[in-house]
């Protein structure tokens, strides 16, 4: 458990804010992963908190950044509203998109399954998702690991969203520089 718990910690961007998606774990899982994060109740409720923009506070500024909205003098609410705007946005780039441009690139046709370790609200882990926000994972089955694979997942990589590559039993992320083991 130690072992997943510090993969899962692996996968969290360098950046304090984690915006993705949405929801599907197990409760174990999702339990293991806000163990790792941090033992206190009241630090996970700040977190769940900021990976929502529309509740985001202490990560708003982050989640402009990430997003590419300049910060503006507005108040929060506006801000926020802004934040969320922009993210609906961004997750309007289809999962078929994806498979096709993937498709395309490599010769492969891949598989995506999407991994929800929190959710955002009133939604747990393994509840049917109705359009809210919550963090995420995007696996990718069935392409083997590459300089082109991982480039075009860096051209599809949102703020709400992080690619996960797994080919031959391992799990690799889509950060920083393609460097094969």
């Amino acid at each position: 458990m130690q072992k997943f718990s510090r993969l899962l910690l692996y996968f969290l961007p360098d950046g304090p804010p984690w915006p993705k998606d949405r929801a599907a774990l197990s409760s174990e899982i999702a339990q293991i992963f806000a163990d790792a994060i941090s033992p206190s109740m009241e630090r996970l409720d700040g977190i769940i908190r900021n990976l929502d923009p529309r509740t985001a506070d202490i990560w708003l500024s982050e989640w402009e950044r990430a997003l590419g909205i300049p910060s503006a003098r507005s108040d929060l609410f506006e801000r926020q509203a802004r934040a969320y705007a922009a993210f609906i946005k961004l997750k309007e780039i289809s999962a078929s998109t994806l498979k096709e441009r993937i498709r395309s690139e490599t010769g492969f046709s891949p598989s995506l399954d999407e991994s929800y370790p929190l959710t955002v609200g009133e939604i747990e882990a393994g509840d049917e998702l109705d359009g809210e926000s919550s963090a995420f994972v995007m696996i990718v089955r069935g392409v083997p690991l590459s300089k082109r694979l991982f480039d075009t997942l860096k051209e599809f990589w949102q703020a709400h969203t992080l690619f996960v590559i797994e080919d031959k039993g391992r799990l690799t992320p889509v950060r920083g520089n393609y460097a094969p083991n």
